[in-house]
């Protein structure tokens, strides 16, 4: 009886920990100028992109305790890519080019 609990209790544990965000993909970005996403300004500066199984990005402030938009992404791996992040002409953020992947945000 005492193995069956403790085998339900690591079962549980594995399953909340690999629901958890902080298992999720996650990448810093800088803006060097201000930008978009989904209608959120976002001020010139450093974020982090969290990146969910589901198809969904988050963004969070700096210090990556505040999210400060959601988005709904496509990722692709990408070859030898340099971090960046690519804008359109009135500033909304297109994809964000972490070096192994190319997030492309869907409109």
């Amino acid at each position: 009886m005492r193995k069956l609990f403790t085998t339900s209790l690591a079962i549980a544990l594995v399953a909340v920990l690999a629901a958890s965000p902080v298992l999720a993909k996650a990448h810093t970005f800088t803006l060097s100028k201000d930008a978009r996403l989904n209608g959120t300004e976002l001020a010139a500066g450093t974020y982090k992109l969290v990146l969910g199984d589901d198809g969904k990005a988050t963004i969070f402030n700096s210090h990556g305790d505040s999210p400060v938009t959601a988005a709904t992404v496509k990722v692709k791996p990408a070859k030898n890519s340099r971090a960046s992040v690519l804008l359109d002409t009135q500033g909304n953020i297109l994809e964000i080019r972490t070096g192994k992947e190319i997030v492309v945000f869907v409109r």
